[in-house]
C-alpha cells in the first residue's frame, strides 16, 4: 500500500467567491474524501478539486492512498481546505463530504463520514447512465469523477470559472468540452435539489445526510434541458491522465 501526500498553500486574506448553492462551512477546515477504484480518476478528481480551491485562496492539503496501484484496486484521496490546514489526512468520522465513484466502496468508507455529513455516489448522477448503448455506458464510467465533482461543487464556495479553469488545467484539451458540460449539468441539478432539501415545503421533505437516488432521478434531464445541443464525444476519448 502506498500513501502519498501533497500540499497546496496560498494567502487566504482575500475572501473566496461564493458559488450557487453553496452550503455553510461546518468547521474552520472542510474535509472531503473521494474514494473508488483504480482507473476511475480518483487522483485526477482530487487534483481538479485542489486546483479550484487553490485558485480561491484557500490553504489546501491532500493525500492519496493506493491499494494495489492497479486498475480495480481501491483508491482513496483526502482533501482538506480552510484558512489554515495542518494535516492532509481526514480523521475517521470527520469527512464533511464523501464522494464515492464505485458502489462497492460505500461500505469500506462510510465510517469516514461525520454525522450529518453528505455522501455522493453514482446514484446521485443518474443522467449519466441513461444510454443503453455499451459505448455510452463506457463513456459514462469515464466521466463519473467529474460528474460527482459537479454535485460536490454545489456545496462549496467556488465559482463556475474557478472550477472550469481547474478542469482545463488538469485534463487534456480534447476532454475539456465534454467534461465541462457534464460538470455544469451535475452542478445545476444538485443546486436545485439542495434548494429543495433546505426548503422542504417546496417539494416535500428531503433529507440532507445521504444520497437521494429517487430525487436525483426525478431531476434527470429531458432532451430539452441538456446543457448543450451537441452530442457527447465518442467513447474512445478516455481520461488518460492520472487514471488512478
Amino acid at each position: 500500500m502506498m500513501n502519498t501526500a501533497s500540499t497546496r498553500e496560498h494567502n487566504a486574506d482575500a475572501p473566496p467567491t461564493t458559488g450557487p448553492g453553496s452550503s455553510p462551512q461546518p468547521s474552520p477546515v472542510t474535509n472531503i474524501v473521494i474514494a473508488g477504484l483504480g482507473g476511475q480518476g480518483i487522483v485526477t478528481g482530487s487534483d481538479i478539486l485542489a486546483a479550484a480551491l487553490f485558485q480561491a485562496g484557500y490553504d489546501v492539503k491532500k493525500s492519496e492512498i493506493h491499494g494495489m496501484s492497479q486498475r480495480g484496486g481501491s483508491v482513496c484521496s483526502d482533501i482538506r481546505f480552510g484558512a489554515r490546514v495542518d494535516s492532509p489526512m481526514v480523521p475517521a468520522g470527520c469527512a464533511d463530504y464523501l464522494v464515492i465513484t464505485e458502489p462497492s466502496q460505500v461500505a469500506p468508507n462510510r465510517h469516514r463520514l461525520r454525522p450529518q455529513g453528505y455522501m455522493m455516489t453514482p446514484d446521485t448522477v443518474p443522467f449519466l447512465f441513461q444510454d443503453d448503448d455499451p459505448k455510452g455506458a463506457a463513456r459514462a464510467a469515464r466521466m463519473i469523477n467529474v460528474a460527482l465533482l459537479g454535485v460536490l461543487s454545489a456545496h462549496l464556495p467556488l465559482s463556475d470559472d474557478q472550477w472550469l479553469t481547474a478542469i482545463r488545467s488538469i485534463l487534456p484539451e480534447r476532454l475539456h468540452e465534454m467534461n465541462s458540460r457534464v460538470f455544469l449539468h451535475a452542478r445545476r441539478i444538485e443546486a436545485i435539489l439542495s434548494g429543495l432539501r433546505h426548503n422542504p415545503a417546496a417539494d416535500g421533505e428531503l433529507g440532507a445526510t445521504a444520497t437521494h437516488p429517487s430525487a436525483a432521478a426525478a431531476a434527470s434531464p429531458s432532451p430539452s434541458s441538456q446543457p448543450s445541443s451537441q452530442p457527447l464525444p465518442p467513447a474512445d476519448q478516455d481520461q488518460d491522465r492520472s487514471r488512478a
